[in-house]
């Protein structure tokens, strides 16, 4: 454990290093940003389950209408600004309709192949292809031959390490050649050289993996693990459970121990080709999409299914969502695409993270003071009062907080309020910057004495006990209980 620790540290000395910077700072020069370090934008690489599953009910839709509906509308939505993510698509193989040289229905039909090469969508054109891609999916043209995260996660290793392909070129008629070295051979990167890129893969399934994953990546998982086979892991009860018992049925497959070992070090010596790849590790997110009123949803090698990718996420450092309807699945893919951005912006956050500072409790009410660093070097920081909850976590067996939506508020991987939160008091997300005189939302802020801004529709619930905290005008610190009636902090 000790040389990765000290690889880690190197790692993160040299992005500091690479940053520059003056050589006198104030303590709060890390928040004003006055020299803010900006890493490449993160590669997003998205695995899509086009097996059988995806033709399955979902309300009145299917799974795929509902996730090519989500996607597409995602990659719309993003900007030349919010587009600050390279995103690229894995497919799982089909059979004998990738072109002239796919292999027949039956034989060498593992794993994923590269659709779409990661492109940046802070790019129109790039962000037109893509969702011109999505638009233009077939449910049964594209179908893939079968579930295989585990594989998946394995080609997604490769490309991002600019490794040998594995069995990415067996749908070579509809492969991207773009990810392709002149050779065929091998991949080409989208991974930044300066070791400071954060490599997320987001597996998007709508069943249960394939019985032939377990054995076909048992190999791969040894000799990312030293060459021994990774304990296996005993799987979680699903989120939300149905009414079921834990079931472990999908507890041989290895894509939840696959997850930990690139989150811990994607591209050990052990491996393969490992040389020269980068050295930062892999995030796993995942959204399982499933509808609980069909009654093949409601087995226990589905519900397995899931508790699966919910470990995937859980040891992959990222996060899961539970998506049973089509607007969760659309709300799900737009949070992890704002996540990864928000993540990997800058080395420092925007708001303070929850864990500087012991946020105010009322039962199980939290109040959080949210402030943005002036970008001036002002030590009058702009700013309001969240709330969020307490809330018990069946799944862990212990107290999460959840935001207005009874969703995990934090962001597990950053230590802070994940981007797409929504506060109590708010309409909106309302994490991340916070525009003078309102919150995120856009709501105005009632002023306390001295014209600094708190939350209004906190001062309406003051039995709650909320104190919004400002800078009096001669350094004194004071709270506001009441609209513009300074008390003692």
């Amino acid at each position: 454990m000790k040389p990765l620790i000290r690889s880690a540290s190197l790692l993160a000395a040299a992005c500091l290093a690479w940053s520059g910077g003056a050589t006198r700072a104030e303590d709060i020069d890390l928040f004003a940003a006055r020299n803010p370090v900006v890493a490449a934008a993160p590669n997003l690489l998205i695995v899509l389950d086009n097996s059988a599953n995806w033709n399955q009910p979902l309300g009145a839709t299917t799974r795929f209408a509902a996730i090519r509906s989500a996607l597409a509308a995602a990659v719309d939505a993003l900007t030349d600004a919010t587009g600050n993510v390279n995103i690229g698509l894995l497919l799982f193989n089909e059979a004998g309709r990738g072109g002239a040289a796919a292999t027949p229905p039956g034989s060498g039909t593992d794993g994923a192949y590269v659709r779409f090469a990661a492109r940046s969508m802070a790019d129109p054109a790039h962000r037109a292809e893509l969702a011109a891609l999505f638009d233009g999916l077939d449910a049964a043209n594209d179908q893939g031959v079968a579930a295989q995260p585990a594989l998946a996660l394995e080609e997604a290793r490769r490309y991002l390490g600019g490794l040998a392909v594995l069995h990415g070129n067996t749908t070579a008629g509809k492969m991207d050649r773009r990810a392709l070295a002149p050779g065929q051979g091998d991949y080409v990167s989208p991974a930044a050289g300066a070791g400071c890129q954060a490599n997320y893969v987001l597996i998007i399934g709508s069943g249960p993996p394939a019985a032939g994953d377990a054995a076909a990546a048992l190999p791969l998982a040894s000799a990312l693990n030293g060459g021994a086979v990774p304990a296996q892991l005993v799987l979680p009860p699903p989120y939300p459970a149905p009414p079921l018992a834990a079931s472990q049925d999908a507890a041989g497959n290895w894509t939840d121990e696959y997850a930990a070992l690139l989150r811990r070090e994607p591209y050990p010596p052990s491996a393969p080709g490992s040389a020269g790849a980068p050295a930062n590790g892999i995030l796993t997110y995942a959204i399982a999409v499933h509808d609980p009123q069909h009654g093949n949803d409601n087995t226990a090698a589905a519900a397995s299914g899931r508790a699966l990718l919910l470990n995937a996420a859980i040891q992959g450092g990222g996060r899961y969502f539970d998506a049973a309807d089509a607007s969760a699945v659309a709300q799900a893919v737009r949070a992890i695409i704002a996540e990864v951005q928000a993540a990997d912006t800058s080395f420092a956050a925007l708001a303070l993270p929850p864990s500087l500072d012991a946020p105010g409790t009322y039962l199980n009410q939290v109040y959080m003071g949210m402030f943005r660093p002036d970008a001036t070097g002002s030590p009058r920081w702009s700013g309001n009062l969240k709330q969020y909850q307490f809330a018990y976590d069946s799944r862990t067996g212990s107290l999460a907080l959840v935001d207005a939506l009874a969703r995990p508020a934090l962001d597990a991987a950053q230590g802070s309020i994940a981007p797409a939160a929504q506060s109590f008091w708010s309409t909106a997300r309302t994490s991340g910057p916070i525009p003078a005189g309102g919150n995120r939302d856009g709501r105005l802020l009632r002023q306390c004495a001295g014209g600094d801004g708190v939350d209004a529709a906190a001062a309406a619930a003051g039995s709650a006990g909320w104190r919004g905290r400002r800078q009096g005008r001669r350094g004194a610190t004071v709270a506001c209980g009441v609209p513009g009636r300074p008390i003692r902090a």
